[in-house]
């Protein structure tokens, strides 16, 4: 029996190591992330981690004072474990909803687009190819979709083209080459004079018209 209670009492020391090892590397993560005042809750655990350690270690003969206080910071601990999670959790828990570049206006300000599908929100259709180049991708992306699926609607692609669009899955196909088609013909110039010069009467739906035609789309 002796020998049992000596190897469970060495079990538990163990777990008390690793217990104290993984605190303080929690509470200097802590520290470093979040500041000190966090860090001060899994510091206190280390402390009385190692109160309860030191005592299970000690030779001396325990007295029923020293049992009660004992017993009482093993109850502390388990309390303080339970508040500590719910004072630290909610610091270092961090919850990341998926945010899209939202389509833009032509100044280029996004916004988070929750449940908009690829294809919706477009604004670009009578915009300014300056304005293309200041507008964000998805913007971009929804305002060739919007062109491509009403040329497809409209039944005005070359017949090769159409038989290739059934579903908008296929019209992202094109919408995308669309896209990278329109950011090479109207790439910005180093020079904002040149390129306000360049530019500034050119529209997006009549570069992206240019575009398909050359392409042979329509």
């Amino acid at each position: 029996m002796a020998k049992k209670t000596s190897r469970l009492k060495r079990f538990c020391n163990f777990v008390l190591i690793g217990l104290i090892a993984a605190f303080t590397l929690g509470g200097l993560v802590i520290w470093v992330t979040q500041g000190f005042a966090l860090a001060l809750v899994p510091l206190i655990y280390v402390a009385m981690l190692g109160y309860i350690l030191q005592k299970n270690y000690s030779k001396e003969p325990q007295t029923v004072g020293s049992r009660f206080t004992y017993w009482l910071v093993v109850c502390f601990l388990i309390l303080c474990l339970g508040l500590g999670a719910t004072i630290v959790g909610p610091y270092l828990t961090v919850q990341r909803t998926p945010v899209e570049e939202s389509p833009t206006t032509g100044a280029g300000t996004t916004a988070p687009a929750a449940s908009m599908q690829w294809y919706e929100g477009g604004t670009l259709h009578a915009a300014t190819a300056i304005d293309w180049q200041q507008a964000g991708y998805s913007n971009k992306l929804a305002t060739c979709g919007d062109i491509v699926a009403k040329l497809w609607q409209n039944r005005t692609f070359k017949p090769s083209i159409q038989s290739q669009l059934k579903t908008m899955d296929d019209v992202r196909k094109f919408a995308d080459e669309l896209v990278t088609q329109m950011d090479d013909a109207l790439a910005v110039n180093p020079d904002p004079a040149t390129n306000e010069q360049i530019y500034k009467n050119q529209t997006v739906a009549g570069t992206a018209s240019l575009l398909m035609a050359s392409m042979g789309w329509i």
